[in-house]
């Protein structure tokens, strides 16, 4: 081999692998961002946790009407006008999920007494309700 021959080899060889290392290093820092972005495609997005902000008086309405015990509350109400069995029972029971469901969506938070006022005259008016509508939602009687 002539002169210097083998010290520009040497040096060709060294370059090659410097590039090669170069070129590793590009290669795990891309596949290291690539595992950073399917790791981040699959995090489940957060979520505001606090409900949006709603007039209070509608949410409670549209809490109290869509709650299922009250759609059975008003099913039972049209079994009344139809049925004549045990009709005093089934409006004790229809008067009783009403109230119960009144009191758990919690109309008024604030204070205790206010909210139990609230309640107790919420389940007398709807018994006064109840019972003055009686006559008209009572199955007639029927002649044997």
């Amino acid at each position: 081999m002539p002169k210097g021959a083998y010290s520009r080899l040497l040096r060709k060889h060294q370059e090659s692998i410097a590039a090669n290392r170069e070129l590793q290093q590009q290669i795990n820092g891309r596949e290291s961002r690539i595992a950073e972005l399917e790791a981040f495609a699959t995090q489940a997005p957060e979520r505001d946790p606090s409900p949006p902000a709603a007039p209070i008086g509608a949410s409670k309405l549209s809490q109290f009407w869509t709650s299922t015990p009250v759609w059975g509350g008003l099913g039972v109400l049209i079994t009344l006008i139809v049925s004549p069995w045990s009709v005093k029972l089934v409006y004790f029971a229809m008067w009783a999920v009403f109230v119960f469901e009144f009191i758990r969506i919690k109309v008024y938070e604030d204070k205790r007494c206010i909210r139990f006022a609230l309640n107790a005259s919420f389940s007398l008016v709807l018994a006064l309700g109840f019972i003055m509508g009686w006559p008209d939602l009572a199955p007639a009687k029927r002649i044997p």
